[in-house]
């Protein structure tokens, strides 16, 4: 297992005065490796500690590369202002670079292993979409064949760029001390960004996947929360 993570951060910040903070930051991030962790969300396995990476070597092929959570470009915000003593308004703001997208396959024919392994596991071609190999036909070979080309982890470009605002409001009514009432908009646009794709070609036959390439879910839409919050000091 291999991973690096690479980042260099920018901000500039407003010190709360003359009634309001704000910070802008700026994140410029590379994470490569050959494995994501003990969760493979590329094909959603959620076996914790117990993933399929490392099973044969053949699923290690080409697996090096910009991992899901390499997210290149990040800029947030984040600010409030008082509007009165007992009232403030604030938002936040996030802008960031889309996961890198794959497209995962079977196992070429002239890697694959006849009958069971030595120690009597499943051949590495029966894990099917399990590889960084993948046809670009719709069909198989005139025989059958699967001629899937190399690509790379993180190599068939990025999902859109997710964006998101959202706005609160705080009343602190300043005959109770330490009582506060705020409500908050999470994604006021109702911006729905793609974040994750079917990214198997194949299924198990090696025949080509409908659903490949397609929409799996978006970000969250638009919600609300309301809570109040008493602070006792004695």
């Amino acid at each position: 297992a291999k991973r690096t993570y690479t980042a260099l951060d920018f901000f500039v910040e407003h010190p709360l005065r003359n009634g309001w903070y704000g910070k802008l930051n700026y994140t410029w991030s590379a994470s490569k490796g050959n494995t994501e962790g003990q969760l493979l969300s590329d094909i959603g396995q959620a076996d914790v500690s117990t993933t399929q990476t490392f099973d044969h070597p053949e699923i290690g092929y080409n697996s090096y590369g910009r991992l899901p959570n390499d997210r290149r470009h990040q800029i947030k915000f984040y600010g409030f202002y008082e509007v009165t003593s007992e009232w403030a308004a604030g938002t936040n703001v996030l802008l960031a670079s889309g996961r890198p997208k794959n497209c995962k396959g079977s196992l070429p024919d002239n890697l694959q292993v006849n009958g069971a392994t030595g120690d009597g596991s499943l051949a590495p071609q029966l894990y099917g979409s399990a590889f960084f190999f993948c046809s670009q036909s719709p069909v198989l070979g005139p025989f059958g064949t699967n001629n899937g080309v190399a690509t790379p982890r993180g190599s068939q470009g990025n999902l859109p760029w997710d964006t998101r605002v959202d706005l609160n409001l705080t009343y602190r009514p300043a005959a109770v001390k330490g009582l506060a009432f705020k409500g908050t908009v999470f994604n006021v646009f109702n911006k729905q960004t793609v974040s994750t794709i079917e990214e198997r070609r194949n299924l198990t036959s090696g025949a080509v996947r409908t659903t490949s390439q397609a929409v799996l879910a978006y970000s969250s839409p638009i919600s609300f929360m309301f809570s109040v919050a008493y602070d006792f000091k004695p």
